[in-house]
């Protein structure tokens, strides 16, 4: 989780996820990419347990799910 904190937080970024176009990065409380469509996916540190969380919202299930699953491989790769 330290990896995550000193080097995906502060420079992290992509062109798209799941198919989505990245239109702009929060880093307020870990990495928030907010996509086209209204949708967004945030992968954020937990500051009581040592892990990543991650959440997501689309317009459809299977959306969050590609959401979801391309934060995990971001994550998971560290």
């Amino acid at each position: 989780m330290e990896r995550f904190r000193t080097e995906i937080m502060p420079t992290y970024t992509a062109d798209e996820v799941a198919g989505k176009r990245v239109l702009d990065v929060d880093r307020r409380d870990g990495v928030k990419l907010l996509l086209e469509g209204d949708a967004w996916v945030m992968m954020r540190p937990s500051g009581t347990e040592p892990l990543v969380r991650v959440y997501a919202e689309a317009a459809t299930t299977d959306e969050v799910e590609q959401l979801l699953d391309a934060a995990e491989a971001v994550v998971t790769s560290l």
